[in-house]
């Protein structure tokens, strides 16, 4: 999974930039260049929408361990507990998804792509 979306985030990301160019360097017609900004535009939007998901798994995964200790664990038997705690300790090291083996896709990496341009 880390692959496929290394492969679209940069595929993602050489689109938004090609259409900058070409907007930039063109000297067309205002219907062109309104085309390009809109292409661009959902393409800038499609970014934040993979890194909002991806962002969304991590805050999500961390809440477990408090939804958990939040329910009458106490009550449960024994095997109950030890499970229920197990689930709570992997619980404390967030879900991720890596844009392949380099970096974390969550938000903060949509903005410093946006940021670039």
């Amino acid at each position: 999974m880390n692959y496929i979306i290394m492969i679209e985030f940069i595929l993602n990301s050489i689109s938004i930039a090609a259409f900058t160019l070409r907007l930039l360097m063109m000297q067309e017609s205002i219907d062109i260049k309104i085309f390009l900004i809109t292409v661009c535009c959902t393409q800038i939007v499609y970014l934040f929408l993979i890194a909002w998901h991806a962002n969304e798994l991590k805050v999500q995964s961390v809440m477990i361990s408090d939804a958990l200790f939040e329910s009458e664990w106490y009550e449960k038997s024994t095997s109950a507990k030890k499970t229920i705690a197990i689930i709570m300790t992997r619980s404390q090291k967030p879900l991720t998804i890596f844009v392949g083996p380099f970096f974390p896709m969550t938000i903060d990496t949509a903005i410093a792509v946006r940021n670039v341009l």
